[in-house]
């Protein structure tokens, strides 16, 4: 049974998404299972693209933000890059509900909160094929590359970059998906059916 996402934050603020260009959000502890140094590489490929490209990272550990610092600096990205650090839930709503793009490069999870939380706010999503996020992301809801391919995330993020039309059609169809599996009173809902199941089974006592 998924954990369930409360709807009443993390849904689409309704401010029209267009007013922020070529922003890409990452959201995530700066930590390197989470792929970031694979989200950094891609950056100038998908800057040849989209000069006006930004990424924002918003973390709450901050114990290798020298090194991503240095990192964005090494690949000439100190003024693409905005380390955000922390957010409140609100104000993580609003931002997914901003960015064009939400990525999640990661190269280990089970069942990405991340990823749901965006897909709550319509947002277009590329993650990485790990754990659950298949399952998350069906066909038309998300665009989903394999870990650690810094060359096919850039490929990937550029789709979308190119075409609104897409960003639109994947977001509305992952926030449909998202609110009829993943709220939290589906949760409650799917927990009272085994436990009303188990009993009758003769399971519980």
């Amino acid at each position: 049974i998924p954990n369930g996402i409360d709807t009443r934050v993390f849904r689409p603020s309704g401010a029209a998404r267009n007013d922020v260009q070529d922003l890409l959000l990452c959201v995530g502890q700066l930590q390197r299972f989470k792929g970031i140094d694979h989200l950094f590489e891609a950056m100038p490929l998908i800057r040849a693209s989209h000069p006006s490209v930004k990424l924002m990272l918003v973390y709450q550990t901050d114990g290798e933000l020298p090194r991503y610092r240095d990192m964005a600096r090494r690949l000439g990205l100190g003024d693409v890059v905005v380390f955000a650090g922390p957010r409140t839930a609100d104000q993580l709503a609003h931002l997914y509900s901003q960015a064009s793009v939400v990525v999640s490069p990661s190269l280990g999870e089970c069942l990405s909160t991340v990823v749901l939380e965006a897909m709550c706010c319509g947002c277009a999503v590329v993650a990485t094929d790990v754990g659950g996020i298949r399952e998350q992301l069906p066909p038309g809801k998300g665009l989903i590359v394999p870990p650690g391919d810094a060359a096919k995330l850039a490929v990937a993020v550029c789709r979308f970059l190119s075409d609104p039309a897409l960003r639109e059609r994947s977001g509305n169809a992952a926030k449909e998906h998202a609110l009829s599996t993943y709220t939290v009173s589906s949760m409650i809902d799917q927990h009272i059916e085994l436990y009303e199941r188990l009993t009758a089974d003769g399971r519980i006592h």
